[in-house]
């Protein structure tokens, strides 16, 4: 007898512990928004942290778990010191009562070591809180992205915070919540925008992210410090792409908002919050072999990537290598990969697995990296494939129910080989 199928699909993405205290991170129950304000609603960003220092508003951050928020490191000095501090989530002004906010002591801020200035980049800190926050319509965690997570350049994003409504001009009246649209700006326009003044360059590095207009108008400004930079995927769910760090003033030509890029930092998020979820999932489930091949002169990684939302996902950025070999000087070092599939499907308990397909066949991409004096070469974005989980709620004809998931797991080869000695396909 043939089994009638009623399939529903479900994408998601939970963030903190998993079990009761889990909650879906990213979607405000209030959604609307003022097109073009600067006043937020009650509720639209809720998760929005205020940040003050002996009672005075210094910094924003975003809550993350119930236990973890995230800020920038240069708001916190001397981060040792955790008891000048105190956290109001579920904050709307600065001003008045707001029923729906709690006050939190921290209980610990962890930087990454070496941290100096946010000029060197760097600038992240995760302050765990003395109590947990209670979730409701107010409270509500904000998605981190998995590494190679996209936010393309001209993606719309929001910044949002209590900082100065122009450079030298506080907020005035009740002090409510301001956010601002602003747009991805590459990382190249954006180096090239903080190049145009001799007297103020700055090098955007590697792991700092821009957003803004080239001819200035909207940005973040003083007390938005350690702010989120959110962007909403294409499935709604807000993700933060971006924690606020620096500008040379506040809005102006040529002077983006730079923005801690969150992708690079999802190691150093996950060791010290080993139970986050991050929105996409990817992980490499070995570590990346480099191994280096002296007859090809060539390197080779290979990498499997696993995710349980439906999001495009990317090889590391910023790749890097070295061939050792000084001689080397000049040449092109260009990409060659493939990418599989593997299919797993779980249905009560039992893991039932199809074949490996290939999916994509060994090319060139256009990319190259010259290799330095060094031997030394770096390489953008390379490789993006979209990953799944699938949740499915089957119901037969007979009356039984079964929950099953399905899993497309990729695999991705890849090789680094010189440009000579190679034909390109």
């Amino acid at each position: 007898m043939a089994t009638k199928l009623l399939v529903s699909v479900m994408f998601l993405c939970v963030t903190g512990l998993r079990g009761s205290n889990a909650q879906i991170c990213g979607r405000p129950q209030l959604k609307d928004r003022i097109v073009g304000g600067v006043d937020a609603l009650n509720g639209a960003w809720p998760w929005q942290v205020d940040i003050q220092k002996d009672n005075v508003h210094v910094c924003g951050g975003s809550l993350i778990t119930q236990d973890w928020v995230l800020s920038a490191a240069h708001c916190f000095p001397n981060p040792s010191d955790v008891s000048i501090y105190t956290l109001y989530i579920g904050r709307y002004q600065l001003v008045g009562i707001n029923p729906q906010e709690s006050a939190h002591s921290v209980r610990r801020i962890v930087i990454p070591s070496g941290y100096q200035n946010p000029n060197n980049g760097k600038d992240i800190a995760l302050l765990q809180l003395s109590s947990s926050v209670s979730w409701n319509n107010f409270v509500q965690p904000v998605c981190l992205p998995a590494p190679g997570t996209l936010f393309p350049t001209g993606m719309s994003c929001y910044v949002t915070g209590w900082g100065n409504t122009r450079e030298d001009v506080p907020l005035t009246g009740t002090g409510t919540l301001q956010e601002v649209k602003v747009p991805i700006i590459s990382q190249t326009s954006c180096q090239e925008m903080y190049q145009t003044n001799p007297q103020e360059q700055v090098d955007i590095l590697f792991d700092m992210i821009c957003a803004g207009y080239q001819e200035g108008g909207k940005d973040a400004c003083q007390g938005d410090s350690g702010g989120p930079l959110v962007c909403s995927m294409v499935n709604g769910t807000w993700v933060q792409a971006g924690v606020v760090s620096f500008g040379l003033g506040c809005a102006k030509q040529n002077r983006p908002g730079v923005y801690t890029r969150l992708t690079s930092y999802s190691e150093f998020i996950r060791s010290t919050i080993p139970e986050i979820q991050l929105y996409g999932g990817a992980h490499r489930s070995r570590r990346a072999k480099l191994l280096h091949e002296s007859r090809t002169r060539s390197q080779r990684v290979e990498v499997t990537l696993t995710s349980d939302i439906h999001v495009p996902v990317c090889l590391p950025d910023g790749h890097r290598g070295s061939f050792g070999q000084k001689a080397l000087e000049g040449e092109q070092v260009r990409l060659r990969f493939r990418v599989g599939r593997r299919l797993a499907l779980q249905e009560a308990g039992r893991w039932l697995r199809r074949p490996a397909r290939l999916l994509r066949r060994p090319r060139f991409q256009l990319l190259a990296a010259p290799v330095s004096h060094a031997g030394e070469f770096a390489f953008p974005v390379a490789v993006c494939v979209r990953l799944e989980r699938v949740v499915f709620h089957i119901s037969t004809s007979d009356g039984h129910h079964v929950d099953a998931a399905a899993y497309s797991s990729y695999y991705v080869s890849w090789r680094l080989p010189l440009a000579h000695g190679e034909r390109q396909r």
